[in-house]
């Protein structure tokens, strides 16, 4: 299974398949876009997830792994996300249950960033000083809210 789909499986167990969109493709008239790999929505929060993963082969070294696909691509496919949840008022796409809903911004704008990466190879301790925040367990939504 890919990270990806690990992601997806534990949102939608933990989230609710209603809740949780990992199939973000959409059609507006402007062409076919794409949102982040997995979206959280509930009422007046949202949780964008990024999400990256390296494999066992690559000649980059893990900073250079990091730096661009995780500073570089994630960071502007949720920059992008945000963008399409500004300019599109109805986004459609597919729940995790398999219905098609219209995602839209959350009316006051509660919407948590993350970018999560699987990697084989660690990285140096200075990446840890870096303004990124982890959280091991969740309990419940509304401290995981609070912990954003």
């Amino acid at each position: 299974m890919s990270f990806e789909s690990e992601i997806s499986t534990l949102n939608s167990f933990y989230f609710l398949k209603e809740f949780t969109y990992a199939k973000n493709q959409f059609t507006v008239p402007a062409g076919e876009y794409e949102l982040a790999d997995n979206i959280i929505s509930l009422d007046d929060i949202m949780i964008v997830y990024q999400l990256k993963e390296r494999g066992s082969s690559g000649t980059r070294t893990p900073e250079q792994w990091f730096n661009k696909n995780i500073i570089g691509k994630a960071k502007k496919q949720i920059k992008d996300t945000l963008l399409y949840l500004d300019q599109y008022s109805e986004i459609r796409v597919i729940n995790q249950q398999g219905h098609e809903f219209s995602l839209s911004k959350p009316v006051n704008s509660k919407i948590h960033k993350v970018m999560l990466y699987s990697g084989i190879d660690p990285l140096p301790n200075n990446y840890k000083d870096r303004n990124f925040y982890i959280c091991v367990t969740t309990i419940t939504l509304t401290p995981s809210d609070n912990y954003f």
